[in-house]
């Protein structure tokens, strides 16, 4: 009786030379487009949404006064188009499976958040020893600010600095422009904070922590964009000449982790409410997180954010 052989996916599941995580991965199963998982259109271990197909680079129509409509904000000029963009993900099913997505959705700022706060080359503390956002996969146990290591459930990344392809591009004209990458120069905050230059995303957080935020606000510790520490000097904007790849990841509940050295938060949407942009679009974006099978498996957020706004009135003070 011959030895059954492992199939190709269960050898490509880790690629070498890293050593195995703790999870057993069993296969890696790859998907194109939301039904392409399973026949009934989500993966094990996923909640289904009903979500609308998009096709690649294809701006569907939206009906002017509809929520969709709304939410996109263009102006009335631009209400029968919506710019789409590329967004790539895997995440951790229940069994151990680890399934790779690739969809077309809106490209909007509530949609690229949850794909763009780390950049090619940021160095994460794993149980396995130092490790790339682009070499990580789901079940990667990551160290937290804490202490402890928390799985990776879900990782995600899309293409920045670039305008999205197909017939509503001409959009992105309309859309809020601003820097794309930042830098966080050697020892910006501190020896080790980070490591070596460190390049984030604009989706990217830090934890911060000041005399004048206990005084002022009477809070220990906040979240701030990384957008609202850029002096010119140690956390520099930059736009990028060429394309880059930006990553986002989610552990079991929201964390604060060390990227070079330096304290950041892992992906949380906030808000997760439908009124925030409309129940076809809400639908579309949490077909993003098929490991969660609720919209309140987000979880609480682990410290109050500040916005920009928040940030200038705190300095202003």
């Amino acid at each position: 009786m011959s030895t059954p052989q492992p199939a190709a996916a269960d050898t490509a599941a880790r690629p070498t030379p890293h050593p195995p995580t703790t999870w057993t991965v069993r296969r890696r199963s790859s998907v194109n487009e939301p039904g392409a998982g399973t026949a009934s259109g989500t993966a094990p271990g996923a909640a289904p949404v009903s979500v609308p197909h998009v096709a690649p680079g294809i701006a569907p129509v939206s009906v002017p006064g509809s929520a969709a409509d709304s939410a996109s904000g263009t102006t009335n000029r631009h209400k029968s188009r919506q710019v789409n963009r590329r967004y790539e993900f895997s995440w951790l099913a229940r069994n151990g499976d680890i399934f790779d997505v690739s969809r077309s959705a809106p490209a909007l700022p509530r949609f690229e958040e949850a794909f763009s706060a780390f950049a090619r080359g940021t160095m994460f503390q794993t149980s396995q020893g130092l490790r790339a956002v682009e070499d990580l996969l789901p079940g990667d146990m990551i160290e937290t600010f804490e202490g402890d290591f928390q799985p990776v459930l879900w990782l995600g990344s899309m293409l920045t600095g670039a305008l999205p392809p197909g017939p509503g591009a001409a959009l992105a004209a309309d859309r809020p422009q601003g820097p794309d990458m930042f830098r966080l120069m050697a020892e910006a905050f501190g020896p080790g904070r980070p490591a070596g230059d460190l390049m984030l995303g604009p989706a990217a957080r830090l934890l911060h922590r000041s005399d004048r935020l206990r005084q002022k606000l009477g809070l220990r510790e906040a979240l701030v964009p990384v957008q609202a520490r850029a002096d010119g000097h140690s956390v520099i904007a930059l736009q990028p000449l060429t394309v880059q790849r930006t990553w986002h990841l989610m552990l079991p509940a929201h964390r604060v982790i060390r990227a070079n050295g330096v304290e950041v938060e892992t992906y949380h949407p906030g808000s997760a409410s439908p009124e925030r942009t409309g129940w076809e679009l809400h639908a579309e974006f949490l077909a993003l997180f098929p490991h969660l099978r609720a919209p309140g498996q987000f979880g609480a957020l682990i410290c109050p954010r500040l916005s920009l706004t928040d940030m200038a009135a705190l300095l202003a003070a």
